[in-house]
């Protein structure tokens, strides 16, 4: 208890010190800068994180299509499978059978042309109407939009 209040009146002092400290000429200016690539860095790496996980997604439901065609699986395995990789990745979401459904239609209405997959950009984008069942599969809360090239 008396170490965490030293350790709370040395952080006041610090801040205080450094409230009273004189801001050299420009720092405000590198300060901003700094910040805007910061989030300049987050974004980037935001959007990477999203194109490949959509990528993902949709390779795993042309391989859902691929199989259900060539092999003649039904829709069973789809069950067979969110059982198997959730169990295989049991603190990720989006393996339920919902989502694997979502991946195949996904691919399905999705050709590779235009999956980032296949050199596509994400950019942002408010409307997109899968990218509701996108952020069910556990993408992150950024909305995006597959364009080409």
């Amino acid at each position: 208890m008396i170490k965490r209040v030293n350790e709370q009146m040395s952080k006041s002092s610090n801040e205080q010190m450094i409230s009273l400290t004189p801001v050299p000429d420009g720092y405000s200016d590198w300060l901003t800068d700094l910040k805007n690539r910061i989030h300049n860095a987050q974004q980037r790496a935001a959007i990477a994180v999203n194109r490949e996980i959509i990528g993902l997604y949709w390779q795993i439901g042309q391989d859902i299509l691929t199989r259900q065609a060539e092999q003649g699986w039904g829709a069973k395995v789809i069950d067979r499978l969110a059982h198997d990789l959730r169990s295989a990745f049991p603190d990720m979401k989006g393996f339920s059978s919902r989502s694997l459904k979502y991946m195949r239609a996904f691919a399905q209405a999705t050709p590779p042309s235009a999956c980032c997959c296949a050199e596509a950009k994400i950019k942002s984008s408010p409307n997109m109407p899968w990218v509701t069942k996108a952020n069910r599969w556990g993408l992150p809360n950024q909305a995006t939009r597959i364009t080409t090239h």
